[in-house]
């Protein structure tokens, strides 16, 4: 793991579940965020933060967010991805907290994937 990345992802390494072996497959791992507006902006942010070698985004909006993390982050601009269904317990949520929560949870599955776990994630 490179000494910037090592310095940013300490917290996350240690955790069993990441690890050093899993911060390293996020490193080496493409993450595409295609929620649209604020959630996009959210889960640009997230996945940057996370550690993602690269982050596809739909908007210039959510490509300075994740860049505005880590500016080490490769970023791509690709306004063709399509948004995922949002899960239905996010419908309860007033709009703001819900865009917040789809940016979240679009990120959180995309790790959880990337470090071979279940994808389910409950609210």
């Amino acid at each position: 793991m490179s000494e910037v990345m090592g310095r940013r992802h300490t917290r996350q390494a240690r955790l069993a579940e990441v690890g050093d072996r899993g911060q390293a497959r996020l490193a080496e791992g493409e993450v595409r965020i295609a929620s649209p507006g604020l959630a996009g902006v959210v889960g640009a942010r997230y996945a940057a933060g996370a550690g993602f070698g690269v982050v596809r985004v739909r908007s210039e909006d959510a490509a300075r967010a994740a860049r505005a993390v880590d500016a080490h982050t490769e970023v791509v601009i690709d306004a063709t991805l399509t948004a995922p269904p949002t899960p239905a317990w996010l419908a309860e949520l007033d709009p703001a907290a819900r865009d917040v929560a789809c940016g979240a949870h679009e990120v959180l599955v995309a790790i959880r994937e990337r470090l071979g776990c279940a994808t389910r994630i409950a609210p």
